[in-house]
């Protein structure tokens, strides 16, 4: 049978969808909207199956062939062709997810009227492959019998002779010296609302993640993959001196925004928005690390040649498929942008992965200990355990809180919380933006109600984080 897969044609999805796969629209309404070609794949696939469940892996080999892919971007490839079906996850009316099995299409399809063979008729191809072969008979009939033919002597001196130009230039292109792609990743400033803020610990560390997941996954490849060292904290955690001319090599920066509890990250290449995009709005532990791995197999997908891609995506699905180990310097850097997730201090083997991270970290030591001694803090507004709060207050002295102004506000935090007000107020006039404002809004409305001894107002926060929450209850005791 010839599926609907197999031979894409015009078909409708109940009264008021219009799919043509070959034009990769969708019209409803006398609106017309280009469709992806992985969607329109990827929905050919569904309606082809009439109903029966198809699996993750049968969607991956059909509509990603020779790709590395993860469960996340497939979940987002139906996430946008319920959008543009009209279609909804919680009352599905057209895909239906069948968990741990795979996806299945009960939408009702029909096709124009014609002579094409459609998903619901059974097909030998027998009919299409005798009507072809009539075709060709009454075409050669038509032409006149008597041509006079060239030797074949001379178009198999001319196969030979074009072989042999082949193999030649084939030799020359695999002896040719051939030049090195060079790639540079840079951490970049964070846009808020208030204005761009410096490089912060969650940007230096999506940026290291990034630098050494692209370093391990083109090792052996005709490709260089440096870190760009110029903000002031990555001066001191650089794993390398390199300097370049931007018209020589391929930049990659990535763009964090803070937005309430959202934060975004889009990737820029060369000053030009790549279109690879992060977005996540509760910061959650699993969602993050999900889509970080995503991020790299995207970028990779992005820069590598058609001669090296599948076996440099191989590489790095096999790294990212395997769980985080502190031993290596992109897990840590990965484990370390974690830490900023909301309520990772509960995910018990989560922290002593990153406690182990602090001792087996090198040049990223500084990003490490400011993540650790950031978690640390979060859990003494559980336990207010005053050994908790020492070591977070170690631990962040030890994150750069010179150079990165958002470690400098956890420790005035953890100052304040430990009774040193003195110096948690003279740290806090020496910060002007952060990242997490509502921790700053909060420290100082702790430190005027008991330092300064004011009757400030209280700041309305909509949304809280832990240690905003625990630093406004404090200022009221």
């Amino acid at each position: 049978m010839i599926t609907l897969y197999e031979n894409p044609r015009l078909f409708y999805i109940g009264d008021s969808l219009i799919i043509d796969p070959k034009k990769q629209t969708i019209s409803k309404d006398q609106q017309i909207q280009k469709i992806e070609p992985q969607l329109i794949q990827l929905l050919l696939l569904l309606v082809s199956a009439q109903g029966n469940i198809v699996s993750r892996e049968r969607i991956f080999e059909a509509v990603w062939p020779n790709m590395v892919v993860t469960q996340n971007s497939l979940n987002q490839s139906i996430s946008k062709l319920r959008k543009l079906l009209g279609d909804n996850s919680k009352s599905p009316e057209m895909i239906i997810t069948n968990p741990r099995k795979g996806y299945s299409f009960i939408g009702l399809v029909s096709f124009p009227e014609d002579n094409i063979p459609t998903v619901f008729v059974d097909e030998t191809g027998s009919l299409s492959s005798k009507y072809t072969s009539i075709k060709k008979n009454k075409a050669s009939d038509s032409q006149p019998k008597n041509l006079n033919k060239p030797p074949l002597v001379s178009i198999k001196a001319i196969g030979y002779g074009f072989t042999f130009i082949l193999i030649v230039a084939a030799l020359i292109t695999s002896l040719w010296p051939k030049n090195n792609k060079t790639i540079v990743v840079s951490p970049a400033l964070i846009i808020t609302r208030s204005g761009e803020i410096p490089a912060d610990p969650i940007s230096h560390a999506l940026s290291g993640f990034l630098f050494y997941g692209l370093k391990n996954s083109f090792a052996g490849e005709n490709v260089d993959v440096h870190f760009e060292c110029s903000t002031p904290a990555a001066k001191q955690i650089c794993p390398e001196s390199y300097h370049f001319e931007r018209n020589e090599v391929i930049e990659i920066k990535p763009i964090l925004r803070y937005s309430g509890n959202m934060l975004k990250l889009n990737l820029v290449i060369d000053g030009v928005n790549a279109d690879i995009e992060l977005t996540t709005k509760s910061l959650s532990f699993d969602q993050l690390d999900g889509e970080l791995d995503d991020l790299l197999l995207l970028l990779l997908d992005r820069l590598a040649s058609s001669e090296n891609k599948k076996r440099v995506l191989a590489i790095a699905f096999a790294n990212l498929k395997q769980a985080h180990d502190p031993t290596r310097s992109m897990d840590r850097l990965q484990l370390t942008a974690l830490a900023y997730s909301q309520d990772i201090e509960d995910n018990t083997e989560f922290v002593a992965k990153l406690a182990q991270s602090t001792e087996l970290c090198d040049r990223d030591c500084p990003l490490v200990f400011g993540a650790y001694g950031r978690v640390l803090l979060n859990q003494y507004t559980k336990n207010e355990d005053t050994q908790t709060l020492q070591k977070s207050i170690e631990y962040l002295q030890q994150g750069l809180p010179d150079k990165l102004a958002d470690t400098r506000l956890k420790l005035a935090v953890a100052y304040a919380l430990s009774g040193d007000l003195n110096r948690a107020n003279q740290l806090l006039l020496s910060i002007k933006l952060v990242s997490f404002f509502r921790v700053k809004k909060a420290l100082t409305y702790f430190l005027a109600k008991n330092y300064l001894k004011t009757n400030p107002m209280k700041p309305r926060l909509k949304k809280l984080n832990r240690v905003s929450e625990y630093l406004l209850k404090k200022a009221e005791n």
